[in-house]
């Protein structure tokens, strides 16, 4: 009886961690894939679902590749996933521009982990899209800031150079 109640400890703790892992991967704001080795999707969060606009039918059991009409064969993201990741358990901040059917032209940094003892594989998307376009305009902003204070620079310099020789 002793060792059934342990047993039934184990099984209820176990539950319990399948539980907060569901609930943490749902919580996460970002997009989250788990695959399995040979790259078919396990688990996607619902952060995935509604950003990349696609439905849990149309991505559970299928290769990343295939998922909405072959947009995810991605050559930067197959060769992270088959090159890089079978050798190192572990990547961030992986930038890949890609533009989405759907979505348009998008830049996203992407962080893999290697659960070796689950044979499983994490990905987390990061869509910074709205970060790269907000750093490109603050980019074209300075320089045009820049060329505006030396021209005023400039015109100072020969307002100054004129009193001067008004002056003397």
């Amino acid at each position: 009886e002793a060792a059934q109640t342990v047993q039934a400890q184990h099984m209820q703790a176990l539950s319990d961690a399948q539980e907060l892992a569901e609930k943490v991967i749902e919580t996460i704001r970002d997009p989250l894939l788990i695959l399995h080795p040979d790259l078919r999707v396990q688990t996607a969060n619902p952060a995935f679902y509604q950003l990349f606009q696609v439905h849990p039918a149309d991505t559970l059991g299928r290769r990343i590749y295939d998922l909405g009409n072959g947009q995810w064969a991605i050559p930067e993201l197959r060769i992270l996933l088959e090159d890089i990741l079978p050798h190192n358990a572990v990547f961030n901040d992986f930038e890949v521009s890609h533009t989405f059917p759907q979505l348009g032209p998008r830049t996203m940094l992407l962080n893999a982990r290697r659960v070796d003892h689950l044979q499983l594989i994490l990905l987390a998307i990061e869509d910074i899209t709205s970060r790269k376009h907000a750093e490109t305009l603050l980019r074209a902003h300075a320089a045009w800031l820049r060329t505006q204070a030396a021209d005023q620079s400039a015109a100072l310099e020969e307002a100054l150079a004129h009193l001067h020789r008004e002056m003397a």
